[in-house]
């Protein structure tokens, strides 16, 4: 049984932890392939929004929390860091903005 297959919230999740994500080789950003380029936007920017996604019926059932550990990048820049910078600003750009629409509706979910 998964997330992804579950049809119904399992009540059995309290905690969803992110605890970082993938920094780039200190290229000059066009340096980079675009391969490499869209991987880091899925690991570091696309997977945590959809593992939220799926995650939140569950966290909702049991008042969870959600807890990011994101780099100083998400808050500087860095140079030869473009496309980490650039990941990290957007997740955390989205788990501020999740926290205030949860808590817009009231829901239990902490971030």
């Amino acid at each position: 049984h998964t997330l992804i297959d579950s049809e119904e919230p399992q009540n059995n999740l309290d905690f969803l932890i992110f605890t970082g994500s993938s920094l780039s080789e200190s290229k000059v950003f066009g340096t980079e392939s675009w391969e490499d380029v869209q991987d880091r936007i899925a690991l570091n920017t696309t997977a945590p929004i959809i593992l939220t996604k799926l995650c939140l019926p569950d966290l909702t059932l049991s008042a969870g929390q959600i807890i990011v550990f994101n780099g100083s990048q998400s808050r500087v820049t860095v140079p030869l860091q473009s496309i980490s910078c650039a990941t990290q600003h957007g997740t955390m750009a989205f788990f501020l903005t999740l926290r205030c629409e949860l808590e817009m509706i009231k829901s239990p979910v902490k971030v």
